[in-house]
């Protein structure tokens, strides 16, 4: 397997709260925007062109756990 590190990819997240709400039961409503934008400057690579391919945990951590079972079934 060949490994390859890529990156940094920089975003600057602006958090804002939309449609403020005050609420009858004294509560507050809000629709919350966190919307990413790409700090060229920050960053190595290309955001839009660079493939990455990345390791997906939950299915390896279900096949530990069958290889577990397995293991376990082999010894009875």
């Amino acid at each position: 397997m060949n490994v390859q590190q890529l990156g940094p990819y920089v975003y600057r997240e602006l958090f804002t709260h939309e449609n403020v709400t005050f609420n009858a039961n004294d509560t507050m409503s809000t629709l919350p925007r966190h919307p990413l934008v790409w700090q060229e400057h920050l960053s190595e690579g290309n955001k839009e062109d660079d493939p990455v391919v990345m390791l997906n945990i939950a299915m390896l951590i279900d096949l530990k756990i069958v290889d577990k079972i397995l293991n376990c079934l082999r010894n009875l």
